[in-house]
C-alpha cells in the first residue's frame, strides 16, 4: 500500500505543476478570480501538511525519499513554464488579474517543492531544536568529565531524570529504529573522542557533537559518526 501512496504522489507531483497552473490561468483569462484563489490558497495549506507527511514518512537517504525530493524541482520547473508563456498576456490583465497571476505562481511552485520544504526547511528546523535540546546532556557530560577526569560511556550514568530526548523524533519510514530515536554516546578509535549522536529527522544524517572540538557537525550515515571529525 505504501508503494502505491508513493506512485500516485511522485506522478501526482509531476503533474501537479503543469495542471495546476494552466487550471488556474485558465480561471484567471476568464475573470474566475474566485476559483482561482480558491485553488491557489488550498495549494498553500496543503503545502506544509505534504511536506511533514513526506519528511517523516519516506525520509531520505538514497531510499524513495530522495526520489521525491529530486522529482519536486523538474515539477516546478514544469509549473513555472507555464506561467512563463502566458508572461505577455498580463498586459491585458487588470490589476486583479495580475494579483491572481502572482498568487497563483507562488502557490505552484510552493505546492510542487513541498518535498523540498519538508527536508530542508522543516527538516532542518527541527534537527536545530534538537541540537538544543542536547544542551542539558552537554553540560552534564562536562559536569562528569570534571568529577572523573573522563567521560562515561552510557547516557544512563549521568543520573539524568529524565534523560532528555530528542523533541523532534527521527522519521519513522523504512530507516527508523529504537536506536535512531534517542540521543547516544560514541566513542571514535584511534583518536578517543567522545561524541553525543542523534540522527536528523530525514534519517539520512547523523548530528554529532564532539566534546573535544566542542561543536556540533553532521555527516552521512554511510560514513559513520567518527568520519571526518573537525
Amino acid at each position: 500500500m505504501n508503494d502505491i501512496i508513493f506512485i500516485g504522489l511522485l506522478v501526482g507531483l509531476l503533474l501537479s505543476g503543469f495542471v495546476t497552473a494552466w487550471l488556474q490561468l485558465r480561471f484567471i483569462k476568464n475573470g474566475q478570480l474566485e476559483r482561482s484563489r480558491l485553488v491557489a490558497l488550498g495549494m498553500i495549506v496543503m503545502t506544509p501538511l505534504i511536506a511533514i507527511w513526506t519528511l517523516y514518512n519516506f525520509g531520505g537517504g538514497f531510499g524513495i525519499g530522495i526520489i521525491l525530493y529530486c522529482f519536486a524541482i523538474p515539477a516546478a520547473l514544469l509549473g513555472l513554464v507555464e506561467f512563463l508563456r502566458h508572461l505577455r498576456g498580463l498586459r491585458t490583465f487588470s490589476v486583479s488579474q495580475r494579483w491572481h497571476y502572482g498568487l497563483a505562481l507562488v502557490s505552484v511552485l510552493l505546492f510542487s517543492l513541498s518535498p523540498v520544504v519538508g527536508r530542508n526547511v522543516i527538516g532542518g528546523a527541527c534537527d536545530a531544536i534538537n541540537r538544543n535540546s542536547a544542551a542539558p546532556i552537554i553540560t552534564a557530560m562536562e559536569t562528569y568529565h570534571q568529577q572523573h577526569n573522563a567521560y562515561p560511556e552510557t547516557l544512563e550514568m549521568l543520573e539524568l531524570n529524565p534523560l532528555p530526548k530528542p523533541d523532534c523524533a527521527p522519521q519513522t519510514g523504512g530507516q527508523s529504529s529504537a536506536s535512531r530515536l534517542s540521543y547516544a554516546l560514541q566513542t571514535c578509535r584511534p583518536g578517543g573522542e567522545t561524541l553525543l549522536t542523534i540522527y536528523s529527522v530525514a534519517g539520512d544524517w547523523i548530528q554529532r557533537y564532539n566534546f573535544s572540538s566542542v561543536n556540533w557537525s553532521s555527516i552521512s550515515f554511510l560514513d559513520g559518526a567518527c568520519s571526518f571529525l573537525r
